[in-house]
C-alpha cells in the first residue's frame, strides 16, 4: 500500500488524494468518451514528468493493478 508522506498528516494526504480524484473525475466527464484513454495517458505522462521517479511510478502501477 502507498505510504503517507511524512511531511503531511494522514488526514491532509487523504484530503489531497480525494481532491485530486474529484478534479480528475470532473475532467474525464468533460472529455468525449472516444478521447478518455488518450486524456488519461497524457495526464499520467505529465504527472510522472513533473512529480514521480521511476521507482515510485512502478510501485503505484503495481498497487493500482492489485486494487482493481
Amino acid at each position: 500500500m502507498t505510504t503517507v508522506d511524512s511531511t503531511h498528516a494522514p488526514e491532509q494526504s487523504i484530503a489531497h488524494a480525494e481532491f485530486v480524484w474529484r478534479t480528475v473525475s470532473e475532467a474525464i466527464d468533460t472529455v468525449p468518451e472516444s478521447d478518455r484513454e488518450a486524456f488519461l495517458t497524457r495526464f499520467v505522462l505529465l504527472a510522472a514528468l513533473d512529480h514521480l521517479g521511476t521507482d515510485e511510478i512502478t510501485a503505484l502501477v503495481a498497487e493500482a493493478r492489485e486494487s482493481r
